[in-house]
């Protein structure tokens, strides 16, 4: 593919079968390329902050873009000082280690602080060198709500201030730590945090541990879900008042959003495996919610959702009586997450492979990493008897 500009006219993403099943336009550039460009915009981002500003790297989701501004928010409230927000994913681009080690061997002022927010054990553990080549120069402050051992706890509190608790999300906590109401202290002092602001925490609580008791936890997770990261970000700022604000722009992403997700669940596939009664759907869409429609409205016990980038997804009842093991089939494709809501990614090689995998986008029982995924169920399912 030589030039990214061909990409729209050989593969048009100009209705819902092909948002569904045809990358973005940049998916096809080489990793190389994506790379020194995702590096070079880190550095420039970086290269404005002093010795007493902070930087905050943070996962590209609701949870993870809010709670990384609301970090900011709280570092300049209370030392006047900047901060800058690197949105990253657990597998893309300039991710936490790859962040990290630039900014150890090539910014020439490095940051007082590096806090991390929404991001889990597994990057911990590839970053942790480069957090502790950070000191003495850099503190790290980490913010996060998923699953650690109490060996990778240890390991992580040698080397950064923690605040780790599954009981609420890094919004939340951060919320929490701003009012002085968490029982972990910080190294930044309490500000109180905005009521507009918390009233968006509580929203984005609700979405991400999955209470799901108010109607608008979905408005604001399609809205980060669609939006750019900076407008994003920006929008959620004004705290809940963001929905009034952008009703118009989050009504048309629902709309799409709404259409994706009815397509993933149609097309999903029924297969037994291990005794384990599984469906897995195939596209790009809300794979949250198509798990969550398939495992607590049509009643099976584990749903799996694959995405032509190569990412896949698993999800559970969120009421944790039936497979509760979600974040160990994940960590057998190197990936992690909760009991009952996880994810990983799958190594597609060549670019033929994602052709194939299009034809078949509405068989993705058919799919060749199907096998892949079914073999770390079984092995988790195999040794988890009570599962």
């Amino acid at each position: 593919m030589p030039t990214n500009t061909m990409i729209p006219d050989r593969f048009p993403r100009n209705s819902i079968d092909t948002k569904a099943t045809v990358p973005p336009g940049d998916f096809f550039l080489p990793n190389s390329i994506k790379n020194d460009r995702a590096e070079e915009e880190f550095l420039q981002r970086v290269e404005q902050l002093g010795r007493q500003d902070a930087l905050v790297i943070t996962h590209d989701d609701a949870d993870g873009l809010t709670s990384g501004i609301y970090m900011k928010d709280w570092f300049e409230s209370v030392t006047g000082h900047s901060a800058v927000v690197q949105p990253t994913s657990y597998r893309g681009a300039c991710d936490l280690p790859t962040s990290l080690k630039l900014l150890n061997d090539e910014v020439a002022v490095r940051p007082g602080w590096v806090f991390v927010t929404d991001l889990g054990a597994s990057l911990f553990e590839a970053a942790q060198s480069e957090i502790k080549a950070l000191y003495p120069d850099t503190e790290v402050g980490w913010i996060d709500h998923h699953q650690w051992s109490d060996e990778q706890l240890s390991e992580l509190r040698q080397c950064a201030h923690s605040v780790i608790d599954d009981s609420a999300c890094a919004t939340q906590l951060i919320s929490e730590l701003r009012d002085g109401a968490h029982d972990v202290r910080f190294p930044l002092e309490s500000d109180g945090m905005p009521v507009e602001q918390s009233d968006l925490a509580t929203v984005v609580n609700d979405h991400d541990i999955w209470i799901k008791e108010d109607p608008r936890s979905d408005r604001v997770a399609i809205f980060a879900e669609y939006a750019d990261d900076a407008e994003y970000m920006s929008a959620a700022l004004t705290g809940i008042e963001m929905l009034n604000e952008y009703d118009e722009t989050i009504a048309a992403y629902e709309e799409e959003n709404n259409a994706l997700l009815d397509r993933l669940v149609e097309t999903a596939v029924e297969r037994d495996v291990g005794g384990l009664d599984v469906a897995i759907a195939y596209g790009y869409g809300p794979s949250a919610s198509a798990g969550n429609d398939l495992v607590e409205e049509h009643g099976h016990e584990l749903a799996v959702v694959m995405r032509p980038d190569g990412s896949v997804s698993f999800y559970a009842h969120s009421s944790e009586e039936e497979f509760t093991e979600c974040h160990v089939v994940a960590e057998q494709l190197g990936g992690g997450g909760h009991p009952t809501a996880a994810g990983a990614g799958l190594s597609l090689e060549a670019f033929e492979e994602y052709v194939e995998l299009w034809e078949r986008q509405n068989r993705p029982g058919e799919n060749p990493y199907v096998a892949t995924i079914e073999e770390a169920i079984s092995t988790v399912v195999t040794e988890t008897p009570s599962a």
